[in-house]
């Protein structure tokens, strides 16, 4: 039942989607990971107090599971609520610690470097580009600095990152 809901999801058929985890919670309430998927639909059709509840209830049942965790975090961000988005990030980082590892970490990072230049906080920017300059393999820097032009409007720059960061997604 639950790759049914998941193909609808994917299919974009949220509705039906919503549906089928309503089946699987009449019969398995506490399964973490419908309660998740739950809340991302519900992130796509921009019912974030029903998202947050969903996932709440996802890391209630499952603590450690990740994704749900980060939805969570997700949320303010979807929001424009950029300072809970970052304390969110922030705590996800911090909680999770060793638990994280490359790419992972790096999703995390950027979302916070994201936070910083929506605040008008370019100060804090340099810290996380340190980071990233760390992992030389990874696309994270370019990315990055894309992201950077785009908030300057630098659009020819911001391409020339994009495709570099392409060309580093396809060498992993």
């Amino acid at each position: 039942m639950y790759d049914k809901a998941f193909r609808e999801f994917d299919a974009n058929n949220f509705n039906d989607a919503l549906k089928d985890l309503d089946a699987i919670d009449a019969r398995q309430p506490d399964l973490a990971e419908s309660q998740n998927l739950r809340g991302v639909i519900l992130m796509r059709q921009a019912s974030y107090d029903k998202a947050e509840a969903a996932l709440k209830k996802a890391v209630e049942i499952e603590p450690k599971f990740w994704n749900a965790r980060f939805n969570l975090a997700e949320i303010p961000f979807l929001r424009k609520n950029w300072p809970e988005a970052q304390n969110r990030f922030q705590a996800l980082l911090s909680d999770s610690g060793a638990e994280l590892q490359g790419e992972a970490e790096q999703l995390i990072q950027y979302k916070i470097l994201l936070t910083y230049l929506l605040q008008g906080r370019e100060n804090m920017v340099d810290s996380i580009l340190g980071k990233f300059e760390l992992s030389k393999e990874s696309p994270a820097i370019s990315y990055a600095k894309a992201a950077i032009s785009l908030h300057h409007q630098n659009m020819k720059e911001a391409k020339q990152w994009i495709t570099a960061a392409d060309k580093a997604s396809r060498r992993n």
